[in-house]
């Protein structure tokens, strides 16, 4: 008896279609590099304002590198300081998950800026576990009799903090700063807003340590407070997917130069809304988390700030200080600042709908 035997291959990428992805992928990096450096330091020396924010989204490096902002974030960031310069390069970021792809990451890795990362999940590089391996290393260490780096790159300043804290050595305080950097950029307590590097999933000892702390309305001023913010820094990123619209209301005393918002593209550009206020809210994956990008925008012109872009994917808005907009940039039309959401840079796809169709607050 005869028998067939079927083999089945899987068809290889066609060559023309490899060259074609490849050509589009040069030709946006090509693209990316020439706003960033011709035509970007051509519109800071003509004192020219910038129109159109969004063409400068790119990652920083640009090829195949994703550890850093999400939706080319880092360029446009790039772009509104290039414009706007900077005061002590303080920024602040909430919702970050581990910190490996937030908007602050490559400031704080790159640009020698200081800051605060939050995240209320239990993720393997908050801070918090940190410390508790720290300690335990330490005292094994010492135990060996002597202490050793045990923090990759550097000795590891929270080591140094935490040991001086526990002995009252506030000379040991100021020592730890100036040979980490930390405190430079104001008269906050020394090292508060400077996170050590701590592993990443990989355990390679470059990714930011981020503080694990639960975001309400109620709390975020204290946890300000608790980290050492200064009342003006340069920039505040939101992204907890749920209570955003609520939060940024909630900060009255401090006053960053720029706020980095997450909005909800799914609502549309002519919806002012919000999801009602609840301290506890967790995102179940749904469209049903955030607040629509007009009711950022009016909440944004309350607190003194001016709608300048989003980016192309429809994931985050960008406010700058009323003060520092003209002769700065020269934003479009809110129809035309509104990007539709592009979520993983696929037109049109977005979060799916509401399952359990909640009610949404107008703002």
């Amino acid at each position: 008896m005869q028998r067939t035997v079927r083999i089945l291959h899987t068809a290889p990428v066609p060559l023309l279609t490899r060259i074609r992805k490849r050509s589009k992928k040069s030709l946006d990096w090509f693209r990316g590099w020439f706003r960033a450096h011709v035509v970007l330091p051509w519109l800071c020396w003509m004192k020219k304002p910038i129109c159109d924010l969004s063409v400068f989204a790119r990652r920083i490096p640009f090829i195949e590198r994703r550890e850093y902002s999400q939706n080319g974030e880092d360029g446009i960031i790039a772009a509104v300081f290039a414009k706007i310069g900077t005061t002590n390069r303080v920024c602040v970021e909430f919702g970050v998950e581990d910190g490996l792809q937030c908007n602050c990451r490559y400031l704080l890795k790159h640009r020698g800026w200081t800051g605060l990362l939050m995240d209320g999940g239990e993720w393997p590089t908050t801070i918090h576990k940190q410390n508790n391996k720290h300690i335990h290393e330490q005292t094994a260490n010492s135990q060996q009799g002597g202490w050793r780096a045990t923090g990759g790159e550097e000795e590891g300043p929270a080591l140094h903090e935490s040991s001086a804290r526990r002995r009252g050595d506030s000379e040991a305080l100021e020592e730890s700063a100036r040979r980490h950097g930390a405190g430079r950029s104001g008269d906050w307590r020394a090292g508060a807003l400077a996170p050590p590097l701590s592993p990443d999933k990989g355990g390679n000892n470059h990714s930011l340590g981020v503080h694990q702390e639960f975001i309400t309305a109620e709390n975020i001023e204290t946890l300000f407070e608790k980290y050492s913010v200064p009342p003006e820094f340069d920039l505040l990123s939101i992204d907890i997917d749920g209570n955003d619209y609520w939060v940024w209301k909630a900060i009255q005393n401090f006053h960053p130069r720029v706020v980095i918002m997450e909005y909800n593209a799914n609502k549309g550009p002519n919806l002012s809304v919000t999801i009602p206020y609840d301290p506890a809210f967790r995102w179940d994956g749904s469209d049903y988390q955030g607040a629509s990008l007009k009711a950022l925008e009016k909440l944004g012109r309350e607190k003194g700030y001016t709608l300048v872009a989003t980016d192309p994917c429809g994931v985050n808005a960008f406010f700058v200080l009323a003060p520092l907009v003209p002769g700065n940039f020269d934003p479009p039309p809110f129809a035309q600042i509104f990007h539709q959401p592009a979520y993983k840079g696929i037109p049109g796809k977005g979060h799916p709908p509401d399952p359990l169709k909640r009610t949404w607050i107008e703002t």
